[in-house]
């Protein structure tokens, strides 16, 4: 009789081992790598495969949307970033035609300076007037300049953010 009871207290742990390993260990050895795998891969797309309704398929259901959410979150953030690079560079562009305009802008004033000079030679009327119109592009010549320092403070402020949104993007591709 205690030989029977022995044997069926063995079964009975034995049993009792099998399901805890089926509906605990198992599940919970599943959990454990997938965290893992996620922690050294930084990849966001690993997914919990269990289906129950206990605890553990409770934390493999909220560990799934989290994950879900974390791709999404990050997939905006790459998005966002992509869409400023491309516009710091139309900027980029744009200050850059500016500077070349401004450039421009000065031979011209510089030519026209030396013109009026040449035609003050010529006449005394024509000094006065030209005198008049030196001055204009002296104003010019600082509006100008003015004008192409800000264009430099932008490609400064740009390139700037340019670094920034490359140091942002090495982060998330690190994340």
């Amino acid at each position: 009789n205690i030989g029977l009871n022995t044997l069926m207290l063995v079964l009975g742990l034995l049993i009792i081992s099998w399901i805890l390993r089926k509906l605990v260990t198992k599940p919970l050895s599943t959990v454990i790598r997938t965290l893992r795998d996620v922690e050294s891969s930084a990849n966001l797309n690993h997914r919990i495969n269990i289906r129950s309704n206990d605890e553990l398929g409770e934390v493999a259901e909220v560990f799934n949307r989290m994950m879900e959410k974390f791709s999404h979150i990050i997939q905006q953030v790459l998005t966002s970033t992509s869409q400023l690079t491309d516009e710091s560079r139309r900027l980029e562009q744009a200050a850059e035609a500016n500077i070349d305009g401004t450039r421009r802008q000065h031979l011209e004033t510089d030519q026209v300076a030396t013109a009026f000079t040449e035609m003050e030679q010529t006449s005394h009327e024509v000094a006065s007037n030209t005198n008049a119109a030196a001055q204009a592009t002296e104003e010019t010549n600082q509006r100008a300049e003015e004008g192409r320092a800000r264009v430099e403070e932008s490609i400064a402020s740009i390139n700037n953010l340019s670094q920034g949104l490359k140091d942002a993007a090495q982060v998330i591709k690190q994340l």
